[in-house]
């Protein structure tokens, strides 16, 4: 019996800072540094000013290559005043992603 009991108690010593860690994991784990990253508002604003430069650009863009287009087909300058997203779309656009390259998360700290 005495094998017995001390195999147990030599397990239960190897077992037990794994379900402290376990503990440790479900309260300050990955999971909980990950929800704390998504859930930054600062994240928030930077992917929206990113997502809405990057449809303004895009839109630009867009209409840019429909532009050539069609002064290629009526061999006419068209211009590009009728744009409604202004010249600076790229320049907003190269100004969210680098906001959000060098995004800094106060829970990163």
């Amino acid at each position: 019996m005495n094998v017995a009991q001390d195999n147990y108690a030599e397990v239960q010593a190897t077992v037990e800072p794994f379900i402290n860690d376990l503990g440790w994991l479900q309260h300050y784990g990955v999971a909980h540094i990950a929800n704390s990253i998504l859930n930054a508002n600062e994240l928030d604003r930077a992917v929206a000013e990113l997502t809405v430069a990057s449809r303004a650009a895009g839109h630009r863009a867009s209409y840019m290559e429909c532009v050539a287009h069609v002064e290629e087909y009526l061999h006419t300058q068209w211009g590009t005043r009728h744009c409604s997203v202004s010249e600076r779309a790229d320049d907003s656009l190269h100004k969210a992603e680098d906001n959000y390259d060098n995004l800094s998360l106060p829970v990163m700290d």
